[in-house]
């Protein structure tokens, strides 16, 4: 799946494409991370609707759709955080479709047999130089300034089954890789032209406003 800051950026530029502003902006990106603020990684299946489809996964959107009814009707901030929350769910299943990395999700589930670790620390690495490598294409005054608007959402928005520490965490990571570029980008399993389709897919990813 796309990293935290891949799910940043892009959620920050879109809300920018669509007059996504203010606080509405910080309830927007505050959905566009909220996804992944769990304590244990396998809780992930909950907060992304996933299910396991062969050697890869999808997500229940009907399902998303229905547990959030209600919610996104609460306030116009409440209806933003949804907004964000589903883009982030778009833009994974932009990942899983362009990314080609269908081998590493058959890598995630051979590691509950213990076979896979090194490849998939391999590939997790990867990723972490590919934000690197797509940081250093993005001016710092943008980085900043979408960091900023997150920092300032309100975690009241935040529903009851995800946890506020852990999204803290994610801000934490955030602040911590914002800042490192590298100019090159040469992986082995997350090949960089798998990443550069996943990159134009998600600007092809709308929402409904």
């Amino acid at each position: 799946m796309p990293s935290h800051y891949l799910h940043l950026i892009l959620s920050y530029q879109r809300a920018a494409e669509t007059g996504i502003a203010d606080e509405r902006c910080s309830a927007f990106l505050l959905g566009a991370v909220a996804p992944d603020a769990v304590a244990v990684h396998r809780d992930k299946r909950r907060t992304h609707y996933a299910v396991h489809v062969g050697v890869t996964w999808g997500f229940r959107f009907p399902a998303f759709e229905r547990e959030f009814v209600d919610y996104r009707e609460r306030s116009i901030l409440h209806r933003y955080f949804y907004l964000g929350y589903k883009y982030h769910l778009l833009l994974d299943d932009a990942w899983l479709r362009e990314c080609g990395h269908r081998a590493v999700c058959r890598l995630a589930i051979r590691r509950l047999t213990g076979s896979a670790n090194g490849r998939l620390a391999q590939y997790y690495h990867e990723m972490s130089q590919f934000d690197a490598f797509h940081r250093s294409s993005v001016d710092r005054s943008v980085l900043q300034d979408a960091y900023a608007c997150l920092a300032r959402a309100d975690f009241d928005l935040l529903p009851e089954f995800l946890e506020p520490e852990a999204l803290n965490s994610i801000l934490g990571h955030l602040s911590n890789t914002m800042s490192q570029r590298m100019s090159h980008f040469d992986g082995q399993i997350l090949q960089a032209r798998d990443a550069d389709r996943f990159l134009f897919r998600a600007s092809e990813v709308l929402i409904e406003l």
